[in-house]
């Protein structure tokens, strides 16, 4: 099976983009024998391997990251990404990703003041109390969300 990677991403001169997963093709998790990809245009970085389907299993996780020309490592935000690889090998899965930027709006509800205080449980945790001598009132508008009960 043959699976190609295609990750839409701009980078500057003297970086470069790696795919690293949790079987071997990918580096085992390990940065230093992830999968180089290559430059193909001022959009997209590709990446092609060929394994054998002895190697592949139920799922495959993978992550992007970016290697600066000093040789640090700047991780793509957020958690992995996951293949269910069918049970008919197909001969050639292709895969186009867009880099997951953690300065992205989308983010902000995955970010620990959503999580552990406003999102907790399903529920708010601010409770509203009227009074006199509140100088300032806070609105949140998030329009990615479902809308949920208010309890006060």
């Amino acid at each position: 099976m043959k699976l190609h990677f295609y990750l839409r991403f701009s980078t500057r001169f003297g970086q470069s983009l790696w795919i690293n997963g949790n079987t071997s093709f990918l580096g085992n998790n390990q940065p230093q024998k992830a999968l180089a990809m290559t430059y193909l245009d001022n959009n997209f970085w590709e990446a092609s391997i060929d394994i054998v389907d002895e190697e592949l299993s139920g799922s495959i996780s993978y992550k992007y990251f970016i290697k600066n020309e000093d040789g640090t490592i700047v991780n793509e935000w957020g958690n992995d990404r996951n293949i269910s690889i069918p049970a008919v090998v197909t001969g050639k899965l292709q895969l186009i990703d867009t880099w997951n930027h953690a300065g992205e709006f989308e983010n902000v509800f995955f970010t620990a003041p959503f999580i552990n205080v406003l999102l907790k449980n399903g529920k708010t945790a601010i409770k509203h109390a009227e009074n006199e001598n509140c100088s300032h009132i806070f609105k949140i508008k998030a329009p990615l969300l479902k809308k949920m009960k208010l309890y006060a």
